[in-house]
């Protein structure tokens, strides 16, 4: 009877614990979703979306790399938590990681032990930052990978498989996000490059109707040149229109 009871007792203690997980889970990924969609600034996203899931898991560390143009490097986009000296320590080369491989075609990775895991590309510097074990979600675009979404956490064996599904539901609206964020930032340098080439243009357009003027006026003037009312009549509108 003491033993089963003691199971039961157990059970109950391990059940109230994951739904306890679960609740702060959904509430963490609501909170996620609103907190990343009211922004349209691709750094705001960017640090928004780092810092949201390093608070739902309970860590103090995590960081965003984007792909770079060729689809070869990862670039740092944004740390939380993370020493300048980390932040730095070069370009993730996706070749030569295993690691950012596999998460890249879409499927969560969680090293548990950072210092016998030999797909990391920079070891050293993940166990000097005293990087104890990672967690790592793909965040996937319209049909293609944008970059990977890394937690960090000082202990091995931090992570679970609950917080990898957690995490690649905060990766997936992530990217919802980020797209929009990366098509607002293309149309406002498109709007910038057109009203520039407006500028240029009006600029250059300027310079020899502002000559042209100058002719008619000087035309419209001289008692020598002798116009009948309607000739002075279509010079002077044709003068009036070279107004900007």
């Amino acid at each position: 009877f003491a033993i089963a009871a003691s199971a039961t007792v157990y059970l109950a203690t391990l059940i109230s614990t994951q739904l306890h997980e679960r609740e702060r889970h959904l509430s963490a990924l609501l909170e996620t979703t609103q907190t990343v969609s009211s922004t349209l600034s691709l750094p705001e996203v960017l640090e928004r979306l780092a810092i949201s899931a390093a608070k739902a898991l309970a860590t103090s560390r995590a960081s965003i790399r984007l792909l770079d143009e060729t689809g070869e490097h990862l670039h740092m986009a944004v740390a939380h938590g993370l020493s300048e000296e980390y932040q730095t320590k070069g370009l993730v080369d996706v070749s030569r990681s295993p690691l950012d491989q596999e998460a890249l075609s879409g499927n969560v990775v969680i090293v548990k032990q950072t210092a016998t895991d030999h797909r990391i590309q920079y070891p050293e510097q993940v166990l000097k930052e005293g990087i104890g074990s990672i967690l790592v979600a793909p965040i996937i675009g319209r049909g293609s990978p944008l970059g990977v979404l890394r937690v960090y956490a000082v202990q091995p064996n931090r992570f679970t498989a609950g917080d990898a599904h957690f995490v690649l539901a905060i990766a997936q609206q992530g990217a919802v996000a980020l797209e929009n964020a990366l098509a607002h930032e293309t149309l406002q340098q498109a709007d910038k490059e057109r009203a520039q080439f407006v500028r240029t243009i009006t600029h250059e357009l300027r310079a020899p109707v502002s000559g042209a003027q100058s002719l008619l006026r000087v035309l419209l003037k001289l008692r020598k040149v002798k116009l009948n009312p309607q000739q002075r009549d279509i010079l002077s509108r044709v003068e009036a229109r070279f107004d900007f």
